[in-house]
């Protein structure tokens, strides 16, 4: 390169050059990679980010050239001269350098920790947006906590260089690591060469190569998810940004040209910033607006290829050929080159790299979500454009394998602990009440004297009853729900005309508020959050100014943080829910801190300190989750040499089986039983001493239900079958006792489900069967209760399929096919309704396959027996216990058992189709599409 005459370099520096369209911010960003690629890459590196630019290679050269012969840009090999200190670190090494800054690695002697700092380089301090872009970076990523990205722990400016340290990860990159497997090749490459290179013994990298890579690029995509939410695109996501730790941990590195607002960082005129091969096509052809988060699903979905091919398909001999195969979009035979990798791997691949981004998953997380899925060995959302992929593991015989994560998600439910009250005559109790009220407003207004205490009295009547009927047994009769709601809504604004009336008197307020917690805990059962959310804030937006009623308010604002934070969890709100539970906590520190003898109050922080772990675990932080549930467990063992009571052991046993599926990982095997086994221990013993308390039998069961599940798992088999059936009886126990309860009776039905999955592992087929009829029997109940519960009516239609599937090996093949038409007829319903799209692809592909099975049922019967069978279809349908979706199902069967009849030989004529009977399937649109075939 020659170099060009100072003034001319000024005058490069002082505006946007005439023959190019690029604006000076963005000259300067090229330049600054341009440098990079200098000194890591030579001269070629540089001529592939000029071809991509051509308009501005003449000025991006004049001034690379200008830098160079000044001595600020050096392409050697050599390491560059480094400060003996930075702030409050002694600099040991370089770990690695470019055009974009230093990265070393220093000391805090004091502390005994290891950095790695990265430093803006002298020779990029004069450019003039070298500092701001560094400050930009330090920005983004001090936004930023969480386990997979890497954290900022110091800032500072050593004679005038900008530096910034972070946590140093142990480990190596991605890209280091794929380089030293490339010798093994893929057909002889698995999970443990990774181990083997970072000395891990980890069951991170358990199994074949393509599902560690999964893991590794879900762990990525989880993070990167994190970052988006916090309005962080990434832009350069690679391999070689990837770091992977001996543990097991992947941490994203460089967030150097991260944007954090779209509407003004992006090149206005299509800079393409970023590394070639991996750059979304929208990228390459420099369209702005269309660069968003799939455009960073687009490089993880690149770096998920070179996995498990082991090379960069797109990469050519020159950077116009590299491009040229990006925006051809074409993917690459994947399974042909590796045969390890299944068909939902290489379909995840292919939607993470759709040429159009509109048919790419939406976000990071959903493709975390399907990794997950691979990983685990259960469906994926994604599909293959113009081709219906049947997914065979869900119409396999043994079913325990294909719901194993299904069941472990479920297992973290928790059930909630209630009081129970004995009402009777509630209407008039609350009629009364309110007339009460009433009466007491009246007297305040005649003896002004008086209206204080007479307000305080007819609050208190009020919120008593309230407090009856929110809590009491009328909470568990489905059938009053209308009932419910509408008395609390009176007796709501009862509280708040009581209160207006009072000027704002602070009891009464609060019980406004209280009011408006308890009707938010009905919205939330009734399956409506957002509602509910809108009443609890309220309820915490009451109490805010209501500061001198001291532990009253503490413990209202308590319950409804602890409300509100289920409900954000249900409704997969999970940052919502950390600072929920995070606000909880320290209201309850700060109210210990000033009543520390107060032990009820000291047991309420235990419980929001529990709570907030729980949240964080969920969310994927893991070191802060684990703190938390250890300090909660701590609160409670000093309560317990403090005062020994039954509920400091309840809170006890409920924190070990916090920690224990907090410490473990859906779909995995649990890492240590002795949580749960000390949970089982100390809740069958309180169960035993006070049999009236249902909670102990439901978290005994909980831990119960691991155990069996993760047995199964390890075919421990007479274990797992022990542990199953006593979560079952325990579950039946307690859903018996308060029938009318949903979560309850959930979990009496996933206790039968594991048990019928442990019995079928044993070949107790028989027995099996009994237990799937009265799973189905389970779920059909409660979506009798509760209709638009579409996750219940797909677990139904699931099971139905499985328990189908058994029969037929009974040779019970009228049950089976019974069975199999049931299935079909709950998973259309669920096809037609669900706003979930994970819900709604899975019940998609199960319902193919569902009514190709009843289809292949059917065909076991002769003519004759098909007839009889559609007839016997048509009576049950008229059944009063049949569901809609039944019935639907039953016609569909019957339809299929006429055509299939005809197929064999049966006249139309000799069907009686005229018949009343068949009435109930004219106005079907397959029924008609079948008839006019044989016209």
């Amino acid at each position: 390169m020659d170099a060009k005459s100072d003034s001319s370099t000024r005058a490069d520096a002082r505006a946007p050059d005439s023959r190019t369209s690029l604006g000076e911010e963005n000259l300067q960003e090229l330049l600054e990679r341009c440098i990079e690629r200098y000194e890591t890459a030579g001269e070629s590196g540089v001529e592939e980010i000029l071809s991509q630019h051509p308009e501005a290679a003449p000025v991006l050269r004049r001034r690379l050239a200008t830098l160079i012969d000044r001595g600020l840009v050096d392409p050697s090999a050599e390491a560059p001269s480094m400060p003996e200190r930075l702030g409050p670190y002694r600099i040991q090494r370089l770990l690695g350098r470019g055009g974009m800054g230093l990265v070393l690695l220093g000391r805090r002697d004091d502390l005994s920790r290891d950095v790695a700092i990265k430093l803006l380089p002298p020779g990029q301090i004069h450019l003039p947006g070298a500092r701001e872009r560094f400050r930009r970076e330090v920005e983004a990523i001090a936004r930023l906590r969480h386990p997979g990205i890497v954290g900022i722990v110091d800032v500072g400016e050593e004679q005038g260089l900008p530096w910034f340290a972070m946590e140093e990860v142990p480990g190596r990159s991605l890209s280091e690591i794929l380089d030293d497997l490339k010798p093994i090749g893929v057909e002889h490459l698995e999970g443990a060469s990774v181990a083997e290179l970072l000395g891990s013994d980890s069951a991170f990298f358990n199994g074949s190569w393509p599902r560690v890579a999964a893991r590794i690029v879900r762990a990525a995509a989880e993070a990167i998810h994190y970052a988006h939410s916090r309005g962080i695109i990434h832009r350069d996501l690679k391999p070689s940004n990837l770091m992977i730790t001996p543990d097991g941990r992947v941490v994203v590195l460089d967030f150097g040209l991260a944007t954090t607002d779209l509407a003004t960082r992006l090149t206005r005129s299509g800079a393409q910033l970023g590394s070639l091969p991996y750059m979304a096509p929208e990228q390459l052809r420099g369209e702005i607006e269309a660069i968003d988060e799939r455009t960073d699903v687009y490089g993880l979905g690149v770096t998920l290829l070179e996995c498990l091919l082991l090379r960069n398909p797109f990469i050519a001999g020159d950077s116009e050929g590299t491009r040229a195969r990006v925006l051809a979009g074409k993917f690459p035979d994947l399974q042909g080159e590796n045969r390890a990798v299944s068909r939902d791997l290489e379909t995840v691949c292919r939607t993470a790299m759709a040429e159009n981004a509109v048919r790419r998953y939406a976000d990071a997380a959903a493709l975390a979500h399907d990794l997950a899925a691979v990983v685990d060995r259960r469906p994926v959302t994604a599909r293959r454009l113009g081709l219906v992929y049947s997914l065979t593991r869900w119409s396999q015989r043994h079913p325990a394998g294909a719901v194993a994560t299904v069941l472990a998600m479920l297992l973290f439910v928790v059930v909630p602990v209630v009081g129970f009250f004995v009402l009777a005559q509630k209407n008039r109790v609350l009629g009364a009440a309110v007339h009460d009220a009433n009466h007491e407003r009246q007297r305040a207004e005649r003896h002004r004297d008086d209206a204080v205490r007479a307000f305080r009295r007819a609050g208190t009547v009020v919120g008593d009853a309230i407090l009856a009927l929110a809590d009491g047994d009328m909470r568990w009769e489905p059938q009053l729900v209308d009932q419910r709601r509408h008395m609390l809504e009176v007796g709501l604004e009862a509280s708040r005309g009581l209160a207006e009336a009072s000027g704002g008197l602070p009891h009464l307020k609060l019980a406004e508020a209280e009011s408006e917690w308890r009707m938010g805990r009905i919205e939330f059962e009734l399956g409506n959050p957002d509602s509910a959310v809108e009443r609890l804030e309220r309820c915490l937006a009451l109490t805010d100014d209501l500061v001198e009623l001291g532990t009253e308010r503490t413990l209202l604002r308590n319950v409804a943080f602890s409300t509100l934070c289920r409900v954000h969890r249900q409704v997969s709100r999970i940052d919502a829910a950390v600072a929920t539970a995070a606000l909880a906590a320290e209201e309850m520190r700060v109210a210990v801190k000033n009543h520390p003898e107060d032990l009820d109050l000291m047991r309420r922080w235990g419980r929001a300190l529990q709570l907030r772990g729980e949240c964080e675990f969920v969310s994927r932080d893991q070191v802060s989750g684990l703190a938390s549930l250890e300090q909660a467990r701590a609160i409670f063992d000093d309560l317990v040499t403090r005062h020994d009571d039954e509920e400091c052991r309840r809170d006890i046993a409920s924190c070990e089986l916090a920690i224990g599926f907090a410490t473990s990982t859906p779909g995995e095997l649990l890492p240590d039983h002795a949580p749960f086994e000390r949970a089982i221990a100390m809740n069958e013993a309180l169960f035993k001493e006070h049999p009236e308390h249902w909670t102990y039998a439901a978290e005994a069961a909980r831990a119960h239900r691991a155990l069996g599940h993760d047995l199964l798992q390890r075919r421990r088999l007479a274990e797992s079958l022990e542990h199953c059936r006593r979560a079952t009886d325990l579950d039946a126990l307690v859903s018996k006792r308060f029938p009318g309860d949903p979560e309850l009776a959930t979990m009496s039905v996933l206790s039968r489900w594991g048990l019928a999955n442990c019995l079928d592992a044993l070949d107790e087929h028989v027995e099996e069967c009994a237990e799937r009829a009265l799973v189905v029997e389970g779920y059909a109940e409660l979506l009798r209760r509760y209709p638009q519960q579409t996750g219940r009516r797909m677990n139904l239609g699931v099971t139905l399929r499985t328990w189908s599937s058994a029969l037929f090996d009974l040779g019970h093949y009228e049950e089976s096919v019974l069975a199999m038409a049931r299935s079909v007829g709950h998973l259309k319903a669920v096809v037609a309704v669900a706003e979930n799209p994970t819900i709604r692809e899975n019940s998609v592909f199960m319902l193919d396959d569902s009514v190709a099975d009843l289809s292949g049922i059917l065909r076991q019967f002769d003519e004759e027996e098909l007839v009889e069978l559609s007839l016997d279809f048509l009576r049950r349908a008229r059944q009063d216990t049949c569901l809609p979706a039944d019935i639907d199902g039953l016609h569909a069967a019957v339809v299929e058992a006429l055509r299939l009849a005809a197929a064999k030989g049966v006249k139309l004529e000799e069907l009686g189709l005229e018949r009343e009977v068949f009435d109930a399937i004219r106005d079907r649109e397959d029924f008609k599409a079948w008839l006019k075939g044989h016209e």
